[in-house]
C-alpha cells in the first residue's frame, strides 16, 4: 500500500470523518465468505456480532482500546474464536468492534482502494511509473487514501520521483508536472 492522497488532503478527510474507518458487512458476500469465513467463526460469538471488513482500516483510539482491553470472559480465547477461519485477517476486527458496541460509530469506508475487476482471486497490479495519474484520480475519488497492489517497477527511481511529486509535494507540483 501506498499513499495517494498528500498530507493535507489526507488531514482534512480525517477531520471530516474523525471516527475509525471500517467498511464492514453482516452478511457474507459470496458462498467463500459463508462456508469459510463466517461459518467458521467459533460458537462461542454469537451470529449477530460477526462481521467483515477489509483488513486495511484506520482505527481511532478509543475503538483500538476497546479492542485491546476486549472483555476475555468467554469461555474461549479470542484468538482461537478465528483459528479455522480463511482471511481472518478480515473478520476480527469488525466483529470484536461489534461486540463491544462500537460498530455503530464508526465511519463505514473503505481506508485502501483496490482493483479487483480482473479477477475475484486476486486484485489487479498497478505500474506506478505507468498508471499514477490514472490511479490517483479513479482511487481518490472517494475517499481512499491508500491503493494497492503496485508491481515492481522498471524503473523504480522514476516511479519513486512521480509519486514524490504528486503525494509528497502535492497537488500544485503534480500539477506542474501534469499528472495531477
Amino acid at each position: 500500500c501506498i499513499p495517494i492522497r498528500t498530507i493535507p488532503e489526507m488531514a482534512q478527510l480525517l477531520q471530516e470523518h474523525p471516527n475509525s474507518w471500517i467498511q464492514h458487512t453482516q452478511t457474507p458476500n459470496n458462498g467463500y465468505a459463508k462456508q469459510l469465513q463466517f461459518d467458521r467463526i467459533h460458537w462461542t460469538i454469537p451470529p449477530k456480532y460477526r462481521q467483515k471488513s477489509d483488513q486495511w482500516i484506520l482505527l481511532k483510539r478509543q475503538d483500538a482500546m476497546a479492542i485491546q482491553s476486549f472483555d476475555r470472559s468467554l469461555p474461549t480465547p479470542i484468538w482461537e474464536c478465528f483459528k479455522h477461519t480463511k482471511a481472518s485477517d478480515e473478520l476480527w476486527a469488525a466483529t470484536l468492534l461489534s461486540m463491544a458496541s462500537r460498530l455503530p460509530k464508526t465511519h463505514k469506508q473503505q481506508t485502501t482502494y483496490v482493483d479487483w475487476s480482473e479477477s475475484a482471486r486476486n486484485p489487479a497490479s498497478f505500474d506506478l511509473s505507468k498508471k499514477f495519474k490514472e490511479i490517483r484520480q479513479t482511487a481518490a475519488a472517494p475517499t481512499h487514501l491508500l491503493a494497492r497492489k503496485f508491481e515492481k517497477s522498471a524503473d523504480p527511481q522514476a516511479a519513486l520521483e512521480e509519486w514524490k511529486r504528486v503525494v509528497v509535494l502535492g497537488a500544485a507540483a503534480a500539477a506542474a508536472a501534469g499528472i495531477a
